[in-house]
């Protein structure tokens, strides 16, 4: 293969101020719809404690394609060859993953959602082409299946957009909660944001969830974790809930994951 670095030298030469206007006002926002292969099981796992529907608030939203995860369809690989299909029947989107260890709940139906809502300091709408074209630029160009999925994804967003609250979650998380239906279990959630905050900013942000939970029964879903799984690298997804008495328990590594969803070990215990 021919060396490509000085065709894209010249590509980024010839559209200089192109770029230098992208990388001015443009943040890196990938919308990894392959990540709900592991959010759905944690959610079902946040759905069968809460025994209801449960109010979703996701940190780092982007465009909210994975706000939507309950209107995809997933097929999970077996270990012994077969699949497991769950979720929407005659959804124009499709979810694949290698299941490659543990037994994750996987109900047929999604789980119930009450209420959704994304938090970003730079919301993007799926329903301008502009966002649009940002988002796609932001996906390898090999990774056709996830071109594909976002495409997907995007025209059912387009259909029924997710509300998004621009804004530094640590300013403006207390204020959406306290938006929710009191009556309604919260599952606040992230991937791969923890890492773009200083470890101040990360205690500062358990410590608001530790408040939101002494009023409230709050879950939260955390996958930002890097770890080593049984095949190369991978993300660690933790749950933590809320004790009787209000306190809001350590978190419980309940999944290790490929970053963009490809694959998962359910790790959780009984």
């Amino acid at each position: 293969m021919d060396d490509p670095v000085p065709a894209f030298a010249d590509f980024v030469r010839s559209h200089e101020a192109r770029v230098r206007e992208l990388v001015a006002t443009r943040r890196t926002q990938t919308n990894a719809v392959g990540r709900t292969s592991v959010l759905y099981p944690a959610f079902a796992r946040v759905a069968e404690r809460v025994d209801g529907p449960v109010a979703l608030v996701e940190v780092g939203a982007s465009a909210g394609l994975n706000l939507l995860f309950d209107r995809y369809s997933y097929q999970y690989r077996l270990p012994d060859g077969g699949a497991r299909t769950v979720g929407v029947d005659d959804a124009s989107v499709t979810v694949s993953a290698d299941l490659r260890a543990g037994d994750p709940p996987l109900p047929a139906d999604p789980p119930a959602v009450a209420t959704r809502v994304g938090i970003d300091l730079n919301p993007l709408d799926a329903t301008d082409d502009e966002d649009l074209n940002w988002l796609r630029a932001l996906v390898w160009p090999e990774h056709v299946d996830r071109h594909e999925q976002l495409a997907a994804a995007a025209t059912v967003a387009r259909t029924d957009p997710p509300e998004i609250v621009a804004g530094d979650a640590l300013d403006v998380l207390t204020a959406v909660v306290d938006e929710l239906p009191t009556d309604v279990a919260v599952c606040v959630y992230d991937t791969q944001v923890l890492y773009q905050l200083t470890e101040a900013q990360r205690d500062r942000y358990r410590d608001l969830l530790a408040d939101l939970a002494t009023d409230r029964d709050l879950h939260w879903v955390s996958g930002s974790h890097a770890v080593e799984s049984s095949d190369g690298p991978g993300i660690a997804l933790r749950h933590a809930d809320v004790s009787d008495d209000g306190v809001l328990e350590p978190t419980t590594t309940i999944a290790r994951y490929e970053s963009h969803g490809r694959w998962l070990e359910w790790v959780a215990p009984e």
